[in-house]
C-alpha cells in the first residue's frame, strides 16, 4: 500500500497516518494529530503554557491533492490585523511576526469536493503534507528547535464544524499539557485560530447554497468568528487579476468583506497578496498538465513533492482509491 522509498517518506510514518485515519473514518475521533515537529505542539519547545494572550495558530486547510507552492504562501502568511487589505507582495527576506503554531489539516469529508478516481489517497496527501511541514521547519525564521507545526486530519465537512472540533481539541491538548507540566494557578493558554484560505473558498463560506439556510449560515459564520464565541480569524489570499479592470477587483473584494462584517458585526476577514505567480498556482492544474506530460507543473510544487509525485506515479494514471 505504501509505495514511497524512506528517503521521502519514513515507512513509520504512513503506517501510523493511516492508522490515524481509520480511526478518524470509524468515528473513534473527530480530530487526529499525525504529525507534529514536538510533543508539546501547538506550544513551542521552550514557551510558557500559562499566559493572559492568546496561543495564536495558522490553519491551512486544504485537499492538497497535491500540496502546491501556493499552500506554501499560505502556511508562512504572517499576522495580519482583521479587515486589512493588503496590496504588498510578501518578502522572505525581512524579518516578521510570525503565528506561535501552524497546522497543516485534511478533512476525510469536505463539503464541496469527493474523492474522484485518479486523486492521490488520503494517505498520500498526509505524506505529502507531511514533506511540506518539513519544508515548513527548514524555512522557518526561527530555530529548528523552536519551530512549532503539525499536521491533523479531521472529521468535519464545513468551516463552523472544522472551527469547533479543533477548539475543543485544542483546549483538552493545553489542559493536558498544563495539568502535567504547570504548578501555576493561571489558566491555560486560550487557543486563537487563524483560518488562511484562497478567494473561492471565501466566497463559499457566504453562499448560502451551502447551507441548510440563510439564517443557518449566518448562525454558523458567527459562532466561528465572532470574538465572543470561538474567536477565529480568517487571512484570504486575493485573486490574480484578471483583467485590466483593478477597480472592479477592489470593489468586488471591498463589499466581500462588508458581507461578513455585516453578518458578524466586527472585522475578522483580511485580504493578503501571496506572490504574484503563487495566486495562479492550484492543485487542479498540477494534476492537469501531469495528465498531459506539460512537465511545467513541476515548478509548482516543492520539489521533494515533485519527486514524490514521480515516484507514486501520481495523477499519469488512474490510480486506486483503496
Amino acid at each position: 500500500m505504501f509505495k514511497m522509498s524512506a528517503s521521502l517518506v519514513p515507512p513509520a510514518f504512513s503506517q501510523h497516518a493511516s492508522n490515524l485515519l481509520q480511526r478518524v473514518q470509524q468515528g473513534a475521533s473527530r480530530v487526529e494529530l499525525v504529525y507534529t515537529t514536538h510533543d508539546r505542539w501547538p506550544c513551542r519547545p521552550s514557551s510558557p503554557l500559562d499566559s493572559a494572550n492568546p496561543l495564536r495558530i495558522s490553519v491551512v486547510d486544504s485537499s492538497f491533492n497535491p500540496p502546491t507552492l501556493a499552500h506554501l504562501a499560505l502556511a508562512n502568511i504572517p499576522p495580519h490585523p482583521p479587515g486589512l487589505v493588503s496590496l504588498d507582495l510578501p518578502s522572505l527576506n525581512v524579518a516578521r511576526e510570525d503565528y506561535d503554531a501552524k497546522l497543516l489539516l485534511l478533512s476525510v469529508r469536505n463539503a464541496d469536493k469527493v474523492l474522484k478516481p485518479g486523486d492521490a489517497s488520503q494517505v498520500q496527501r498526509l505524506e505529502m503534507m507531511y514533506l511540506m511541514a518539513k519544508e515548513l521547519v527548514s524555512s522557518t525564521q526561527v530555530i529548528a528547535q523552536e519551530s512549532n507545526v503539525a499536521v491533523a486530519i479531521i472529521d468535519e465537512p464545513t468551516f463552523a464544524g472544522k472551527s469547533t472540533a479543533l477548539t475543543q481539541y485544542l483546549f483538552s491538548r493545553l489542559q493536558a499539557l498544563h495539568s502535567s507540566e504547570s504548578q501555576s494557578p493561571m489558566k491555560p493558554l486560550k487557543p486563537q485560530m487563524t483560518f488562511t484560505m484562497g478567494y473561492d473558498t471565501l466566497i463559499r463560506l457566504i453562499s448560502p447554497r451551502f447551507y441548510p439556510s440563510e439564517g443557518d449560515m449566518h448562525q454558523a459564520l458567527k459562532k466561528f468568528l465572532s470574538s465572543a464565541m470561538e474567536d477565529c480569524n480568517i487571512v484570504c489570499a486575493r485573486r490574480p487579476p484578471t483583467g485590466p479592470d483593478s477597480l472592479s477587483q477592489a470593489v468586488s473584494e471591498s463589499q466581500t468583506l462588508e458581507t461578513f462584517e455585516r453578518i458578524i458585526g466586527e472585522k475578522r476577514v483580511s485580504l493578503v497578496n501571496i506572490g504574484e505567480d503563487e495566486q495562479t498556482y492550484s492543485s487542479t492544474a498540477v494534476r492537469t498538465k501531469v495528465q498531459a506530460a506539460d512537465n511545467s507543473w513541476m515548478g509548482v510544487v516543492l520539489p521533494n513533492i515533485a519527486q514524490y509525485i514521480e515516484q507514486a506515479s501520481l495523477y499519469s494514471v488512474v490510480q486506486s482509491l483503496s
